[in-house]
């Protein structure tokens, strides 16, 4: 499925639940609400707890559309934005919104407030670097080196080739529907285990936007063929000649 489709799901829920939030006062979705006793939720603002999770969470819902958008358009780096930004608006929501609530306030030091806000930004920028870590890696183009017999990728879930494994080279325009079954595909980058187009199993370690495209051919039982390329259409040229050189070798 379409990661446009995808985040464009999920942002559509989130916006829906945060009108009915917002607008309804449905304050029995927001979690610790719903399971605290009535006489807890007589110390909260309720009023004023609906309209900032409800403000949050389309908001929120704004940015995953706009990732997926971003995404579909192969904007890849504005998602390593707005993807954090979702993490640090959920958490930080979290904590504006104690102000609302006299049993928070009523049973916490000032000293437990400050450290429960530095853990949670701690965790914030824990899941941020994560995703942008993640995110940067699949945006760059595998490390392809060729030592003797092994052609070696690096790259996420990268993987070595012997020459004798390697049946035939060619470049080629077009990729067959590929889907990834072991690996990482986050926009147009493809890279790992994949199968489809009626090929079998295989590798891939493309940007599917960016032909030309490297075909090798395989004998493996396992895995019948990987395609590969680079950021631009002569690095790929580049690279697919010093495989058929590789190749040629004794």
């Amino acid at each position: 499925m379409p990661l446009l489709v995808i985040f464009s799901l999920v942002g559509a829920l989130l916006i829906g639940f945060g009108a009915l939030v917002r607008f309804k006062k449905n304050y029995m979705i927001i979690s610790g609400i719903n399971t605290s006793t009535p006489e807890r939720r007589a110390q909260m603002d309720l009023d004023a707890i609906c309209r900032v999770v409800g403000n949050a969470l389309m908001l929120g819902g704004g940015l995953f559309i706009a990732a997926g958008v971003c995404f579909a358009l192969s904007l890849t780096l504005a998602p390593l934005v707005m993807i954090p930004l979702f993490f640090a608006l959920i958490f930080g929501t979290w904590i504006y919104v104690q102000k609302y609530d006299k049993n928070y306030t009523a049973n916490r030091s000032k000293r437990s407030k400050i450290l429960l806000i530095v853990i949670v930004c701690l965790v914030s920028a824990a899941i941020c670097v994560l995703v942008g870590g993640m995110m940067v890696s699949d945006a760059n183009p595998p490390v392809v080196t060729m030592d003797g017999s092994i052609l070696k990728i690096d790259a996420v879930f990268g993987c070595e080739i012997g020459r004798g494994s390697v049946t035939s080279a060619n470049l080629t325009a077009t990729l067959p529907p590929l889907v990834r079954t072991v690996g990482s595909g986050i926009g147009p980058y493809l890279k790992g285990a994949v199968s489809g187009g009626g090929l079998g199993a295989g590798r891939a370690y493309v940007k599917t936007d960016a032909p030309p495209f490297i075909l090798l051919t395989l004998n493996s039982p396992d895995e019948h063929y990987l395609y590969l390329n680079l950021r631009t259409p002569e690095e790929t040229e580049t690279l697919y000649a010093d495989i058929q050189t590789w190749l040629s070798a004794p």
